[in-house]
């Protein structure tokens, strides 16, 4: 083998490496989000079953599971907030 072969093939796994790692690394961010949007969802349900009972509730959408996800019971308590003030 050539040097300039091997550098090439060392060139190459490199351009390789670098490429899964920028298609890849958006990817873990976007399943972080969707994760916390599934989590969101599931804590406006739960509130949604009993929030009736209080004369709250909250209208389930995107938006909505990704601020609760994030923020968590406070997040709920927030959208709680603001559906009550806005209605």
């Amino acid at each position: 083998m050539d040097v300039s072969t091997v550098v090439a093939c060392l060139l190459g796994v490199l351009v390789l490496y670098l490429l899964i790692r920028w298609l890849f690394v958006p990817l873990r961010y976007l399943l972080f989000i969707l994760y916390n949007a599934v989590i969101g969802a599931v804590l406006l349900w739960v509130f949604d079953l009993v929030g009736p009972l209080v004369g709250l509730g909250v209208a389930i959408n995107p938006f909505t599971a990704v601020t609760a996800g994030f923020l968590g019971f406070p997040g709920v308590a927030l959208l709680a907030a603001l559906a009550r003030l806005l209605a």
